[in-house]
């Protein structure tokens, strides 16, 4: 019995080894983001083997020195290589999520990993022990192609966080107290799957859909984070439609108020508004995450 222990060991060493080889992707489509090297080294630090970020700015993109992040800037040429077609019906948001659908399907084209998560520049992709490669290998079934990631919802404390990523610590979980969306986000096998919309990828096997447990992954969605980011998201929203997203009050209350001040009086307006998203001195239902930001990004 003892001669196999050796061996035994061994063994479970090298399915170890088997179980985190799986090859995680992420995609994004960025513009303007809020401490972009920040929200690049988490997730390679968390296992991600390729970022895909989809760069859709006017101004330059950053420089990353690592060859797992691939920067796509969506200029003219990249659109009409990939049979871009504006609608002029679409709104401000409605064009960013089509736009995300392209990217998405380009990302997955390109078959470099396994499983794909789709993010925005304002998501961090959580696990407790930042390994994601372990979590997809030990959910990723072979019934499954597409997987749903819950969200939760910063509850800033402060409306001057300099870097959200590493200041934000307390999270809202329920979707009906968020300020943005509550359906979480998806990640598809890479050879079965589709975009299906901004939040979700749809298997083209026709097989159902899994969840991931929130103990294990989770999305952390740091939106307008700040009063700098706020105010920014609402300008580059501007005047968009109310009926298409059924948009939550705090959204429709926040283009209405914002899209016609100006200068300092903007900042003044974006502060009285975001006050309603602080954490409240009552409220208890909060999740604070176990492993720090700033502790796996060094800062």
């Amino acid at each position: 019995m003892w001669a196999l222990f050796p061996l035994l060991i061994v063994l479970f060493l090298l399915l170890s080894y088997t179980r985190k080889s799986v090859r995680v992707g992420m995609v994004s489509t960025v513009k303007d983001p809020h401490q972009f090297q920040t929200w690049v080294d988490f997730h390679l630090k968390s296992g991600i083997s390729k970022m895909y970020v989809y760069w859709d700015d006017t101004k330059d993109p950053p420089t990353v020195n690592d060859p797992r992040v691939s920067i796509q800037v969506m200029d003219q040429d990249f659109l009409d290589s990939k049979g871009w077609k504006e609608n002029p019906d679409w709104d401000n948001p409605l064009r960013t999520n089509a736009k995300q659908d392209l990217a998405v399907n380009d990302a997955l084209s390109k078959n470099e990993v396994d499983y794909m998560f789709h993010l925005d520049c304002d998501e961090l992709l959580y696990t407790p022990d930042q390994d994601v490669p372990r979590v997809m290998s030990d959910y990723a079934a072979d019934d499954f192609d597409t997987w749903s990631i819950e969200n939760i919802e910063l509850a800033p404390e402060s409306g001057d966080y300099k870097n959200c990523f590493t200041e934000g610590t307390k999270f809202r979980r329920h979707g009906s107290n968020f300020v943005a969306y509550g359906n979480g986000k998806g990640c598809g096998r890479v050879g079965h799957s589709t975009s299906f919309g901004p939040h979700r990828l749809r298997s083209t096997r026709d097989r159902p859909e899994a969840s991931l447990p929130f103990e294990r992954i989770r999305i952390l969605h740091f939106v307008s984070c700040n009063i700098d980011e706020y105010l920014k998201k609402y300008q580059q929203y501007g005047d968009f439609k109310n009926d298409k997203w059924e948009w939550a009050q705090f959204h429709l209350k926040s283009r209405d108020q914002l899209k016609t001040c100006e200068g300092e009086s903007c900042k003044e307006k974006a502060r009285e508004l975001f006050s309603d998203r602080l954490v409240k001195p009552d409220e208890t239902q909060l999740v604070e995450n176990p492993v720090s930001v700033a502790s796996v990004v060094g800062k």
